[in-house]
């Protein structure tokens, strides 16, 4: 960010081609320790022309017109305590808690505003390769957008 600030150097980026987006979002969120790590706060930035950028803080996104790729828990996801295995029990019927635990979201900015967002099932392994529950989703909320 200073360098591109006070030295005019763009943040570093290599292109990539629509229809192999989703491919390139699967296999950085499989093996980023970024975005693990700095969950909600940095994401993975891939704009209209196919330029994709890794790391950027949220909150600094400069593209108004891109797709945002980060992780993040849901709602309440520190509300239970997973070592209580009475209150464990008590809400594993229920499928409205299936984003609690870290899994990846992909954003549509238009404008600098997100516009849509899809949220992939959590994966306790966090291994977000299983083309049914993975890859298809992403790539037609890709396809939808383009």
């Amino acid at each position: 960010m200073l360098d591109e600030k006070y030295h005019g150097i763009e943040w570093p980026h290599r292109r990539v081609p629509p229809d192999g987006l989703a491919d390139a979002v699967l296999a950085r969120i499989n093996r980023t320790s970024a975005l693990f790590q700095q969950f909600g706060f940095l994401c993975d930035v891939v704009t209209a022309d196919g330029r994709y950028y890794e790391e950027m803080p949220l909150d600094y996104v400069p593209f108004g017109d891109c797709y945002t790729i980060s992780l993040e828990y849901g709602a309440g996801h520190d509300a239970i305590d997973p070592f209580d295995v009475a209150a464990g029990r008590q809400w594993e019927a229920d499928t409205s808690h299936d984003d609690r635990y870290l899994h990846p979201v992909i954003r549509r900015r238009v404008n600098h505003e997100a516009v849509a967002a899809l949220r992939l099932p959590e994966d306790i392994c966090n291994d977000w390769t299983d083309d049914k529950l993975y890859r298809a989703p992403l790539r037609a909320f890709i396809e939808e957008r383009l």
